[in-house]
């Protein structure tokens, strides 16, 4: 039975790997080594974990994904054919990611020709998925070499961002032809890792701004600022861009901004910013919640510290009771509500208004 190797590449990988020259190693792991060594003294790094598709086999110096055969990204992802780690800046620091170098080989068993393809994703905390590189195909060598003897390629992955919260890797690993294998070698985290970040947020907030929310946003100092896309989610994971505010460039004096989505979800809406550099790295500020009851009908923040807003309901008396029915706070609505909501413990609430269905929101 014939064994096809195969090399992975990049397009333009010439200069990625110049430029990759020139960024500070994070970490590395060595050829067949799940170990992180060479790590930034400011990070955490994990182990290299991996799905039920990759084992570590006779190719003692490698991990080996061995006879998986998932034709899609998806796939793989669900099964298991994938390398993972993350990692973790220490309190106070902000790791600035510039790439990602894998020495990675492939193999094919059967005697079709073979198709290899390898997506590499990220992500933030506990955010959605984001690819770094997407679908990138195999180049076929010659017949009868090993998947164990060849040497591989660095394959430069290019993706610049900031941020301070954990960030966790995933190579997955997929084709078309039947009993396929691949192999890591070498991987090295490229970046730095400082307490500085080019634009340091001061406030973020979300309001009632008829129709719809108003989110307003202030810095403190920004460096190299384009600006902020404004994202929105229904879950808190998954977000989408909804708008674009221009940013000030360079300027060590405070600035304000505001955005208004129209046109919120019925339902919850989780709002977040995507900070944008000239170099194209970015990082993201918190996340700020606010839930359109029905059309017309608003209540925000949720969930809510001190002070819980309650837009265009009928005036009334109300009563805020705990999920086991205790009342723990009554009044009267108007038309302006501003409700202090400082003296109640943590938890989830019920807010029962004098006509209308009872409001859930929740008490940080």
């Amino acid at each position: 039975m014939y064994k096809y190797s195969l090399l992975f590449l990049i397009i333009n990988f010439t200069n990625q790997v110049i430029n990759a020259q020139y960024a500070p190693t994070l970490a590395r792991f060595n050829s067949g080594s799940i170990t992180p060594t060479d790590i930034n003294p400011n990070i955490t790094v994990s182990n290299m974990s991996f799905g039920p598709g990759i084992s570590q086999t006779s190719c003692t110096s490698y991990l080996v994904g061995s006879m998986f055969n998932n034709t899609t990204a998806n796939g793989a992802n669900v099964t298991g054919d994938y390398f993972e780690f993350t990692a973790t800046p220490d309190p106070g620091y902000y790791i600035h990611f510039q790439h990602l170098s894998i020495l990675r080989t492939g193999s094919n068993l059967a005697s079709s020709t073979p198709i290899i393809n390898c997506r590499i994703r990220y992500k933030i905390g506990n955010s959605s998925w984001y690819d770094i590189q997407n679908s990138l195909n195999t180049t076929v060598l010659p017949l009868g070499t090993g998947i164990c003897n060849v040497d591989s390629e660095a394959a430069i992955f290019p993706q610049t961002f900031s941020t301070n919260e954990p960030i966790t890797f995933r190579i997955l690993y997929y084709g078309s032809s039947t009993s396929i294998e691949c192999r890591i070698g070498t991987l090295t985290f490229f970046g730095t890792a400082t307490t500085t970040l080019p634009v340091k947020f001061s406030h973020f907030e979300v309001n009632y701004a008829n129709p719809g929310y108003g989110l307003k946003f202030t810095t403190a100092s920004e460096i190299n600022n384009v600006g902020f896309d404004i994202e929105r989610s229904s879950d808190g994971i998954d977000f989408q861009k909804i708008g674009w505010v221009d940013g000030h460039g360079s300027t060590t004096e405070e600035k304000h901004y505001t955005f208004i989505d129209t046109k919120p979800l019925l339902g919850m809406n989780y709002y977040r910013l995507r900070q944008v550099d000239y170099d194209g790295r970015f990082e993201y500020s918190h996340i700020v919640s606010a839930e359109q009851i029905s059309d017309g009908v608003y209540l925000y923040p949720n969930p809510a510290s001190e002070i819980l807003h309650i837009q265009n309901l009928a005036e009334g008396n109300y009563l805020i009771k705990s999920i086991t029915g205790t009342i723990v706070g009554q009044g009267f609505l108007k038309g302006s509500n501003r409700i202090d909501i400082s003296h109640i413990p943590s938890g989830t609430y019920l807010f029962y208004p004098e006509s209308g269905r009872p409001l859930i929101f929740n008490k940080l």
